[in-house]
C-alpha cells in the first residue's frame, strides 16, 4: 500500500510538471531507456519515438559540444553539473533544455545506467536574450540606489553605535540617584557631582523653562499640557522632542527625551527615568532619507514601465502604481490607487485572464514563489498590447503574505518581432528543395511542391481560399496547413462538413441562439462563427449549403455581420474563411445551386489537390509512412514487391484515404484483400494490357518494345500469383533470363 501511495505521488508530480520537466534514464551507449510522458508536451515525441541514441537527437549548435563531453563524463560514472543542451523538437524547431545527470553504479562499481532530468527553457533564453540591454540598465539604476541605501544605512548603524543614550535615574523626592557616562561626557558634569541633588538644576539645559517631564508622569493624557506643549503620553510613558541650540558648539541640535515611572513589585512608584537621546544625526539621516525617496520616486516614475505594489486588505488593493501607467493603460496612477485588484483585472484581454489567474496570482498567493506571465491587455483607447509582467510577494515573519510587488513592460513590439520571425523561418524551412513534408500532408512530386506554394501564398494573405480535388486527396489538411502557417494560427480552425448538418438546424449551427429562441434551446448557444473568431472557418462540401444560407454567410464574411436565432444583437466576427468540394462549383453557378456573387467571395485564392493516381512515387513514400505509423502500436509485416507493384499500379478512386484503410486492412488480415482476380477486375487494377498501357505510337521502337515486354511479364506474374517458375514456364524463357528482365525493369 505504501508502495502504491508513493507511486502515485510520483505520477502525480510527472503530471504536474509535464510542461517543464522531462525525466529519462540511458544506457551506457547514451540510448534513452525511459522518458516521462512530458517528452510528448516539450519536444512533440512520444516516449517510443524519442527512445534513440541522443546523438541522433541534438541539433548541430556549438553549446553541444560541451554536452557531449558531459553526457560521455557520466557514461564514465563522473558525476557533472547541470550543463545546456540543443535539442530537435518533432516539428524541425529547436528546443534549448537544461540538463541534470547522475551515473548510477552496479555491484561492480561499474557504470549500470544514467539517470536526470530536463527543463526546457527556451523561452526563458529567449525573453533573457531580448531583455538583457534593459535589464543590464535596470540593473545599473538598482546597483546604484543599493549604494546610496547601504551608505544611509551605514551611517545610521554608526549613529546608533557610537551614541548611546544618555539617561538619569531620580527617586520620589527628585533626587539623582543614577547619572550613566553618556550622560556625562555629553554635559561635562561628573556623576559624583549629581548624585543626592535634585535633577531640575542640571537637566534645565533640555528644557529651555518647558515643563519636566518627570514632573508630568502622573497627569491624565487629557490634560491640555500635553497638547501645548507638543507632549506625548501613552501610560506612563512620557516623551517629547526638543530642540537645543547649545547643542554642537552653538550650532544647536535636536534631542528625543522620554521619561516613565519607575514600580515597585506592589506596582508603587518610587521613582522614575529620563533618557535625552541625541537625534541631530538621525533628524539629518531623515532629511536624506526623505531626499533619497523623492529621489526614487522620480526614478520610478521615468523607468519604461509600470511599477505597482498590491496590498492585502479586505481583498487585494491598489497602494501605488508609478507614472508608467499612462504609457502602457492610457490611465493615470490615479485611476488604480486605492481601488481592488478587479480594476486592473478589467483591462486584462478576456481569453487571457484565466491563464493570468493561473500563472500570476495562484503561484504567489499559494506557493509563495515569483511568477512572470506574457499575455494582452486592451488599453484606455481599446488598443490591444502585448505586456511583460514579473511579479513576487512580500511576506511577513517569511510567512503571512502582506504584499504583491511587480513590474510590468510593454512587449508588444518583441511579440511582433518574434510572429514576424517564426513566419520567416516557417517559410525559410518549408523552400527547401525535395520536401517530401508540410504540415500533415505527404508528397513529393511536382505537383504537390506546386501546392506547397500554394499554401505558404495563401498564409501569407487574409483572402479566402478554395481547394478542390477528389474525395480522400487532403482537402481538409491543406486548410489547416494554411492555417497553421498563417497570423490566425493562435485561433480556432473549426472544420464544418456542411453537408452533415439538417436543413432546420443550419442556421443555428452557424450562427448560434440565443436561450429560448426555439424548443429545446435551454442556454445560449456559440455558432460556428463564433467560434472561429479570431481564427478559420473551413467549409467542406462547400455545393451543399443552401441559396439563402449563402446570402447570410456572404452578409457576415463581408462585414455586415450576423445576428444569433432568438437575438437583434449584431456580431462581426474577424474570421478567414477557406472552404472545398469535389465538384464543380462552376457548373453549379450555372445551375443556380451557388449564388456567383458568393462564389467569387469564396474563391479567390484556388488551390487544386491532385489525385493520387496521378502522383508517381508519392504513393511508396506514402505507404512508408502510414506502415512506420501503424508500428507504433503493434508489429506490421512488410509489404512483398508483388504488393508494392500492384499497390503503385492500383488506379485508386478513394485517393489517399482507400490507400490508408486498404493499408489498416493489410495489417489486420495480412494480405491485400482487393488482390483477387475478380476484385482486381472490378477496380480496374487488372485490365488488357492495351487499355491498361496504351503504347504511344509516337515513341521510338525499341522504347514501346521495352514497355511492351515490362507489361507483358507483369501481366503473367499477376495471372501466376508471382510464381517465377510458372511464369518462366509460361515466357518460353529461364528463370535466370526472367530475373534479368524483372530487375531491368524494376519490378524486383
Amino acid at each position: 500500500r505504501s508502495l502504491a501511495r508513493s507511486e502515485d505521488r510520483y505520477n502525480r508530480m510527472l503530471e504536474n510538471l509535464k510542461d517543464d520537466f522531462i525525466f529519462f534514464s540511458h544506457d551506457t551507449d547514451k540510448v534513452f531507456t525511459m522518458l516521462s510522458p512530458s517528452v510528448k508536451n516539450i519536444l512533440g515525441y512520444t516516449q517510443e519515438e524519442y527512445k534513440k541514441n541522443i546523438d541522433e537527437l541534438w541539433t548541430d549548435h556549438p553549446i553541444n559540444k560541451k554536452g557531449r563531453k558531459r553526457t560521455e563524463l557520466s557514461v564514465q560514472g563522473i558525476r557533472q553539473p547541470p550543463y545546456e543542451v540543443d535539442v530537435y523538437h518533432k516539428d524541425g524547431s529547436s528546443r534549448r533544455l537544461v540538463v541534470i545527470e547522475t551515473p548510477l553504479l552496479d555491484d561492480k562499481e561499474e557504470v549500470a545506467f544514467v539517470e536526470g532530468m530536463a527543463r526546457d527553457i527556451t523561452a526563458k533564453r529567449k525573453v533573457e536574450e531580448k531583455l538583457k540591454k534593459y535589464r543590464m540598465h535596470l540593473e545599473e539604476m538598482v546597483a546604484k540606489r543599493t549604494t546610496e541605501l547601504k551608505n544611509s544605512q551605514q551611517r545610521l548603524q554608526e549613529i546608533i553605535d557610537f551614541l548611546p543614550d544618555p539617561t538619569y535615574v531620580v527617586d520620589n523626592n527628585k533626587s539623582i540617584i543614577a547619572w550613566n557616562n553618556s550622560l556625562e561626557k555629553m554635559l561635562n558634569i561628573s556623576k559624583n557631582t549629581t548624585i543626592g541633588k535634585q535633577f531640575y538644576e542640571f537637566i534645565k539645559p533640555f528644557y529651555n523653562n518647558l515643563p519636566f517631564l518627570i514632573d508630568l508622569i502622573e497627569l491624565e493624557p487629557k490634560n491640555p499640557i500635553f497638547r501645548n506643549f507638543k507632549i506625548i503620553k501613552k501610560g506612563n510613558l512620557i516623551s517629547s522632542e526638543r530642540f537645543i541650540q547649545s547643542m554642537n558648539s552653538g550650532h544647536g541640535g535636536y534631542v528625543w527625551v522620554t521619561a516613565t515611572s519607575i514600580l515597585n513589585q506592589e506596582g508603587e512608584p518610587v521613582g522614575a527615568i529620563e533618557s535625552i537621546r541625541d537625534v541631530t544625526h538621525i533628524k539629518n539621516v531623515e532629511k536624506r532619507v526623505v531626499e533619497s525617496e523623492q529621489k526614487l520616486s522620480t526614478l520610478m516614475n521615468n523607468l519604461p514601465g509600470m511599477a505597482y505594489r498590491l496590498v492585502k486588505k479586505k481583498g487585494w488593493e491598489v497602494e501605488f502604481v508609478n507614472n508608467g501607467s499612462r504609457l502602457i493603460t492610457g490611465y493615470d496612477p490615479s485611476f488604480f490607487i486605492g481601488k481592488q485588484l478587479r480594476g486592473f483585472k478589467e483591462l486584462i484581454h478576456p481569453d487571457d485572464l484565466d491563464r493570468v489567474t493561473k500563472k500570476i496570482f495562484d503561484p504567489i498567493t499559494k506557493l509563495r514563489e515569483p511568477s512572470q506571465i506574457e499575455y494582452r491587455i486592451i488599453n484606455a483607447s481599446g488598443e490591444i498590447k502585448w505586456v511583460f509582467d514579473k511579479a513576487e510577494g512580500v511576506l511577513f515573519d517569511n510567512d503571512r503574505l502582506v504584499a504583491i510587488e511587480g513590474f510590468l513592460t510593454d512587449f508588444t513590439v518583441f511579440k511582433q518581432m518574434e510572429q514576424k520571425l517564426r513566419h520567416e523561418n516557417f517559410y525559410l524551412r518549408s523552400t527547401i528543395k525535395d520536401r517530401y513534408k508540410f504540415d500533415n500532408i505527404i508528397g513529393n512530386c511536382t505537383a504537390m511542391q506546386d501546392v506547397y506554394e500554394q499554401i505558404l501564398t495563401a498564409a501569407a494573405t487574409s483572402d479566402s481560399v478554395f481547394v478542390s480535388g477528389e474525395s480522400g486527396t487532403g482537402k481538409e489538411l491543406v486548410a489547416r496547413a494554411i492555417h497553421n502557417a498563417s497570423d490566425r494560427s493562435t485561433g480556432r480552425f473549426v472544420a464544418v462538413n456542411c453537408g452533415a448538418i439538417p436543413e432546420n438546424l443550419i442556421e443555428s449551427e452557424f450562427f448560434g441562439s440565443k436561450k429560448g429562441a426555439f424548443t429545446g434551446s435551454n442556454i445560449d448557444k456559440p455558432g460556428y462563427l463564433d467560434t472561429a473568431d479570431g481564427g478559420t472557418l473551413f467549409l467542406d462540401e462547400l455545393g451543399e449549403v443552401t441559396p439563402a444560407l449563402q446570402v447570410k454567410l456572404l452578409r457576415a464574411i463581408e462585414g455586415g455581420g450576423y445576428s444569433p436565432v432568438g437575438s437583434t444583437t449584431v456580431r462581426k466576427p474577424d474570421l478567414r474563411i477557406i472552404a472545398a468540394s469535389n465538384k464543380d462549383l462552376m457548373e453549379l453557378v450555372k445551375n443556380g445551386q451557388i449564388r456567383e456573387d458568393f462564389f467569387f467571395r469564396v474563391h479567390v485564392l484556388p488551390i487544386h489537390l491532385p489525385p493520387l493516381r496521378e502522383r508517381g512515387d508519392d504513393i511508396l513514400i506514402l505507404i512508408h509512412h502510414f506502415l512506420n505509423s501503424y508500428k507504433k502500436d503493434r508489429e506490421v509485416a512488410d509489404l512483398a514487391q508483388k504488393d508494392i507493384v500492384l499497390l503503385k499500379n492500383y488506379p485508386w478512386p478513394g485517393n489517399v484515404r482507400e490507400l490508408q484503410n486498404v493499408l489498416r486492412r493489410y495489417i489486420t488480415l495480412k494480405s491485400l484483400d482487393f488482390l483477387k482476380v475478380s476484385t482486381l477486375k472490378n477496380s480496374g487494377a487488372e485490365e488488357s494490357l492495351e487499355s491498361r498501357n496504351p503504347v504511344d505510337k509516337t515513341i521510338p521502337l525499341k522504347k514501346a518494345t521495352g514497355e511492351f515486354e515490362k507489361n507483358h511479364i507483369l501481366d503473367v506474374l499477376n495471372r501466376n500469383q508471382w510464381n517465377k517458375g510458372k511464369c518462366a514456364t509460361k515466357l518460353i524463357i529461364s528463370r535466370k533470363t526472367l530475373f534479368r528482365k524483372m530487375k531491368t525493369y524494376g519490378l524486383l
